[in-house]
């Protein structure tokens, strides 16, 4: 009975370690991400912070890196974003709580649903964050990175299948995901949020169109694919993406009349 007490006595100090550690993280983040322009510490803490990444023998860092890349992502555009929102303090700490609720909640999950939201909301924060910065880099390097987020996404989502095809259908949602980039890059139109911080149109659209993908690969992949199973996810993308096409064109249209 005493060991019994005294492993949940531990358990609960650990509990309680591991969400101080995360909240910490997040507070440093966001404080070095307003203390510093550009915030080159907050980047080195985040990636610091994935220390246990290298921490076995070499030949497991690949797969160690590909596990936590998500993670990882989250991380970096979390710190591009406070900076970016840079005139809006509210907007920043908000920010920070956001990738705090990430650490302590949707981070350690592995039900397949959490894992679905988790490379949603990684591929769109990153591309979001990527774009953000698209002036200081040449596009080529900016549709690299998209590739790079887009496969890291879809392979976390598939790695939870039993599918031999993983990679090749992950490579393929990256290219997917480059060549709408790529486009961005010549044609941006993006909402504002706050001061510089905006969501760009190109990363929505990624967005429900990945979400389609996913509502149909695992309807196929539990043989109930048929068009009353996935009609509704395809329509509520295709009705959304139509609506943010039209809402632009027609504000072209009457800006150049």
């Amino acid at each position: 009975m005493e060991l019994i007490k005294s492993v949940a006595k531990r358990s609960r100090v650990s509990d309680l370690v591991y969400i101080l550690l995360n909240l910490a993280l997040a507070l440093i983040v966001l404080g070095l991400t307003m203390a510093f322009t550009p915030p080159y510490l907050a980047y080195v803490v985040v990636l610091l912070s994935k220390w246990r990444i290298f921490a076995v023998r070499p030949r497991f860092w690949l797969a160690n890196i590909q596990a936590n890349a998500v993670d990882l992502f989250v991380g970096i555009s979390a710190v591009t974003l406070i900076w970016q929102a840079a005139s809006a303090l509210l907007i920043q700490i908000l920010l920070a709580l956001l990738y705090a609720g990430w650490l302590l909640m949707l981070k350690p999950s592995s039900k397949r649903r959490d894992i679905l939201l988790q490379a949603g909301i990684a591929q769109v924060l990153s591309l979001m964050a990527l774009l953000s910065v698209a002036y200081l880099f040449e596009p080529a390097i900016i549709t690299v990175l998209a590739w790079v987020i887009g496969y890291i996404c879809a392979r976390h989502v598939l790695s939870t299948y039993d599918d031999e095809e993983t990679t090749l259908l992950s490579m393929m949602w990256g290219f997917i995901v480059a060549e709408i980039i790529w486009l961005a890059q010549h044609w941006t139109v993006a909402y504002q949020l706050s001061g510089a911080l905006m969501v760009p149109q190109a990363v929505l659209i990624i967005g429900l169109m990945g979400y389609a993908a996913a509502k149909t690969y695992d309807l196929q992949h539990h043989h109930t694919l048929s068009w009353k199973t996935v009609r509704g996810p395809l329509l509520f993308a295709i009705v959304v993406v139509t609506i943010l096409l039209i809402k632009e064109i027609m504000a072209i249209v009457t800006h150049t009349t």
